[in-house]
C-alpha cells in the first residue's frame, strides 16, 4: 500500500538515517438482530466516527461458523453522504489483492504452467534484465512472499498527480527500471514487503499465460470461489455502488488506476465476496474439500519470519496466535481479511477511509471472539488550551526540513506546507498520527518544550523547536477551526 507520499516520505528518510457480469451474489443471510459481539463492536468503533478519527463508511463482517449466519455491521456514511454501506458495497481493498495473485501462481504451479522455483528472469522479455545478488536469482514463490529482495516500490515511479499514484506506470517504465535495479538483500535470506514485487508477480503470470492480468485472475480464482462482485474495473452497472474514498483526515480522495503493478493492489469488492473469500481459506485450513482448496492449503503454508510475531506465507500473514491474515490500504481505502483455521471463525473490515484502524479493529475482532474486550491502544484525552498553545511551534529535523504543529480550535495538527495530520492526544506529551500509524513525543525541559520525537514503524525521528508556529498555516484535514 502507498500512503502520504511527501510528509511520509521525508520522514521516514530521516528515520532511516537515524537507525514496509460473472456468476455471484447469494451469500448467508445476515441476523435479524445483533449479536453481543456486534453490540461490543459497535460501542468501540462508534466514538471514533465521533471523534473524527474514521471517516468515510465501513462495513465488518463477523463470521463465526457456530451461528447460522454472517453478520455485517454497518458504520458511518456510503454513496451520497447516506446511509452506512452494507455487504454489497463496493470497495478498494488495496493489498489484499496479493492474496488473489499468490492464488494464481499457485494454481498455475498446479497445473505445471510454471514452479514455485521458476525465476522470475524466465518469464520477462528476452534482453529484459532482472537483478540478482550474490548470483542469486529471484522466484516467483519469492515475489509472493516478500523474500525477494526488491525494494517497496521502483524509484521512477513519478507521478503528476500523487492522488493516482499508478496510472501511466506501465511495463515498458518498468523494464526501464529493472536495467538499474539492485536487490536490497540475496534473495530467500529476509524478508521485506515489496508492491513492487507483488506488481510484478501478477504481470509476469500474465504474460506467461498469454492472457491479461485481471481476465487470468478472473478464469482462474474468481469464477470457481464464486466471487462474482470482485474487479479491477468496475462494469458500468456496479460504479453506483463504490463508496467515494476519504483519506484518514477525512478529505476526498480519487480511486486508483492500475496498468503493470496491478498485482500488487488494483481489485475492488464487497464484505460478501470477501466473506466468501474468508470461507474458502478458512475451509481449506480446516483440510475440507471446495473450488481451490489444494491451491489455498499451499498459499496459506508460512515460509518465513517477517516482522515480529508475524510469519509470511504466499500472499496471507500469520501471527503467533494462529490468525491468516492481510490488510490493504490505498489512497482513500483500508481492509483487512482474518481467519482462525482451527475455529473457522474470520472477521473481513472494508472501509472508505485510508485508516491503520482497519486493521487495528480487524485483528482486535479475534480478542473479542475469545471473550477479551476489544483494545485499540486510542485513550484519548482532550486538552486545556494552553497545553495546545505549548505544543504548536515550528520545528526542524536533522536534516534542515521544517515542520509545524499548529493549533486549530481545539485541535492540533503536525505538517509540511499544506499537507496536515490530525495529532491525538494521549496526554499533555504523547499524540497518536493516525496517517503516519505513528506517536508523537513533546519534550520538555520544566515548561519549555525542547522540540519532538516522532515514533515510526521504521524508526525515530527527532525535531529541534525553533520557533512559534506560521501565521498563515492551514487546518487540518477534516477539522474546522
Amino acid at each position: 500500500m502507498l500512503r502520504r507520499v511527501g510528509l511520509a516520505t521525508i520522514l521516514a528518510a530521516v528515520a532511516a538515517c537515524s537507525g514496509g457480469s460473472r456468476g455471484g451474489g447469494g451469500g448467508a443471510e445476515e441476523p435479524a438482530e445483533p449479536s453481543e459481539l456486534a453490540s461490543q463492536l459497535r460501542e468501540v468503533v462508534d466514538p471514533l466516527y465521533e471523534a473524527e478519527m474514521l471517516h468515510g463508511g465501513m462495513v465488518i463482517a463477523i463470521i463465526d461458523p457456530a451461528q447460522k449466519a454472517t453478520e455485517f455491521v454497518s458504520f458511518g456514511r456510503g454513496v451520497g453522504g447516506g446511509e452506512p454501506p452494507g455487504a454489497d458495497a463496493i470497495f478498494e481493498i488495496g493489498s489484499v489483492s496479493k492474496v488473489l495473485t499468490s492464488l494464481l501462481l499457485v494454481d498455475q504451479a498446479s497445473r505445471g504452467e510454471v514452479t514455485l522455483d521458476t525465476p522470475v528472469q524466465q518469464l520477462l522479455p528476452f534482453g529484459v534484465r532482472f537483478p540478482d545478488a550474490d548470483g542469486v536469482r529471484p522466484t516467483l514463490a519469492q515475489l509472493a512472499s516478500h523474500r525477494a529482495g526488491l525494494p517497496p516500490l521502483p524509484d521512477n515511479l513519478a507521478p503528476a498527480d500523487i492522488s493516482d499514484p499508478y496510472v501511466g506506470y506501465g511495463a515498458d517504465q518498468l523494464y526501464v527500471y529493472l536495467e538499474h535495479a539492485q536487490l536490497l538483500f540475496v534473495p530467500g535470506t529476509a524478508y521485506a514487503y515489496s508492491n513492487l514485487g507483488a506488481g510484478i508477480l501478477g504481470h509476469v503470470l500474465s504474460r506467461q499465460a498469454g492472457v491479461p492480468y485481471e481476465q487470468l485472475v478472473d478464469e482462474r480464482v474468481l469464477t470457481p470461489l464464486g466471487l462474482g462482485e470482485t474487479w479491477v474495473v468496475l462494469p458500468e452497472q456496479a460504479r453506483p455502488r463504490l463508496q467515494p474514498g476519504t483519506t484518514a483526515g477525512g478529505d476526498a480522495a480519487p480511486a486508483w488506476t492500475w496498468d503493470v503493478l496491478a498485482g500488487a493492489g488494483a481489485w475492488k469488492s464487497t464484505a460478501r465476496d470477501m466473506v466468501k473469500l474468508v470461507e474458502a481459506a478458512a475451509s481449506a485450513a480446516a483440510n475440507e474439500d471446495g473450488p481451490l482448496a489444494d491451491a489455498l492449503r499451499t498459499s496459506e503454508i508460512p515460509v518465513a519470519d517477517a516482522a515480529e510475531g508475524t510469519r509470511v506465507a504466499l500472499g496471507w500473514h500469520l501471527t503467533d496466535a494462529g490468525v491468516i491474515w492481510h490488510n490493504g490500504m490505498t489512497g482513500g481505502y483500508s481492509s483487512f481479511l482474518g481467519f482462525e483455521p482451527k475455529t473457522g471463525r474470520g472477521v473481513v473490515v472494508l472501509a472508505s477511509t485510508a485508516t491503520p484502524l482497519s486493521t487495528r479493529i480487524g485483528i482486535g475482532m479475534f480478542d473479542l471472539f475469545g471473550g477479551k474486550p476489544l483494545d485499540l491502544d486510542l485513550k484519548i484525552v482532550d486538552l486545556k488550551a494552553a497545553e495546545l498553545d505549548r505544543a504548536a511551534g515550528t520545528y526542524r529535523l536533522g536534516n534542515g526540513e521544517q515542520l509545524a504543529i499548529t493549533r486549530n480550535g481545539k485541535a492540533l495538527s503536525l505538517g509540511m506546507g499544506p499537507e496536515q495530520v490530525r495529532l491525538f492526544a494521549r496526554s499533555a506529551t504523547e499524540f497518536v498520527v493516525l496517517e503516519l500509524e505513528a506517536s508523537l513525543e513533546i519534550v520538555l525541559r520544566g515548561d519549555e518544550v525542547l522540540g519532538f520525537v516522532l515514533h515510526l514503524p521504521g524508526g525515530d525521528v527527532e525535531a529541534e523547536r525553533i520557533g512559534p508556529p506560521p501565521t498563515d498555516a492551514p487546518a487540518p484535514e477534516g477539522v474546522t477551526p
